[in-house]
């Protein structure tokens, strides 16, 4: 399996990096701390299985990403993997074609958990991240 994580933090890259190991017999880690080194990447090479994504980027932010990644139609899923939660952000990215959203508080277990229900097909969102996106959905309809 091969991951790019895209995230400014290498100690939680090396982190997660161990924990996906778990999750697939090989993994191959490409990380990238910039979205602009990111886009880049994935110019030069489109066979990941999976981009895990922070939203709080120095250069950007993960919604720059994937307005430009969805823009480039490839067929990779996306999971927004964050400490920030603002609804807005998470709701912006979903309808861009995010295929889920990991908080970074979660366990290992947890973490891997939410991985494979992507990995499977499926659209991640925590229940609690659920109800407040319902909440938004609703108020923005009214």
């Amino acid at each position: 399996m091969n991951i790019l994580i895209i995230d400014d933090n290498s100690l939680f890259i090396d982190g997660l990096a161990y924990v996906l190991n778990k999750l697939a017999g090989q993994v191959t880690i490409t990380a990238s701390n910039r979205v602009k080194d990111a886009i880049r990447k994935l110019e030069q090479q489109t066979n990941y299985d999976l981009i895990l994504l922070d939203l709080n980027i120095p250069d950007g932010n993960g919604l720059d990403f994937i307005q430009h990644f969805s823009a480039a139609e490839l067929c990779i899923p996306v999971i927004i993997l964050s400490s920030e939660q603002k609804p807005h952000l998470i709701l912006q990215a979903l309808d861009w074609g995010a295929m889920g959203f990991i908080p970074k508080s979660y366990s290992s277990q947890q973490m891997l958990c939410a991985l494979q229900a992507v990995l499977d097909g499926l659209v991640y969102i925590p229940t609690e991240i659920k109800h407040q996106l319902d909440r938004l959905a609703a108020t923005n309809h009214h």
